[in-house]
């Protein structure tokens, strides 16, 4: 047991060696907000402040705050969280896009108990709540939604595509000037090719009502089964409510 141990630690090392050394936080640079902001399965997000060294490394973000996004661990000695938080990393900082957040960078503990994901934080909160709060029209709710759908595009048309995994509401954030931005990639993957098309690993993950039929049966999640989780979400931000599907 113990040698798997070392040799899962040498491998965690050499992904964390892969990664862009720029992206490693400085948490001396962020006053973190105790109050939890959201909660997943996974994770919880909280809030914040740049110190003056944060905001020169950063640059100007909305209000000077960020966005932490915390993965759970049950064990220092559970390495499965240090390398959830490796592929997260390693697909979203490939993610340049105007409809994708920016991720600024992550930090991980030298005893693998604190995973950090961090990024800017949007106060208008996720498209569910920019809609609750202001009441946009449907042109801007189209708007919204072509957003989405040129952020979605962008991911699949990468070589090897991306699968988000995750689409819905709640993972859709809304910027100071209206623009829909994706963001967790906490359930992404590269695709492969297999023999029924491009597809990931079977295990089932994501959001019950967004999921395609399939993916109750085993089957693996592929490039299509985003675009149905797309088409849950034109429901949600059209009529404002995904207990119609």
């Amino acid at each position: 047991m113990s040698s798997k141990l070392d040799l899962d630690r040498r491998n965690l090392d050499s992904a964390l060696d892969s990664l862009d050394a720029r992206l490693r936080v400085n948490l001396a640079n962020i006053i973190e907000h105790p109050a939890v902001m959201g909660r997943g399965g996974f994770s919880s997000v909280t809030v914040g402040d740049l110190t003056e060294e944060g905001i020169a490394l950063y640059g100007s973000l909305s209000a000077g705050k960020v966005a932490i996004k915390r993965l759970f661990s049950d064990s220092s000695k559970d390495l499965r969280v240090a390398f959830r938080l490796i592929r997260e990393v390693k697909i979203w900082e490939r993610a340049n896009h105007s409809n994708i957040l920016k991720l600024l960078g992550f930090h991980l503990s030298p005893s693998l108990e604190e995973a950090l994901i961090v990024c800017p934080w949007e106060p208008r909160g996720n498209v569910n709540k920019y809609i609750a709060d202001t009441k946009p029209d449907m042109v801007e709710r189209l708007s919204l939604l072509l957003d989405i759908a040129q952020g979605l595009a962008y991911l699949h048309e990468f070589q090897p595509p991306v699968c988000h995994g995750d689409i819905k509401g709640d993972n859709i954030l809304v910027n100071h000037i209206g623009k829909a931005l994706l963001c967790d990639f906490g359930l992404a993957k590269l695709v492969e090719a297999g023999h029924s098309g491009l597809s990931t690993s079977s295990n089932f993950h994501g959001s019950v009502r967004w999921c395609s039929p399939e993916l109750f049966h085993d089957s693996p999640r592929t490039l299509a089964s985003d675009i149905w989780a797309y088409g849950c979400v034109v429901i949600e931000v059209g009529a404002f409510s995904i207990s119609t599907i």
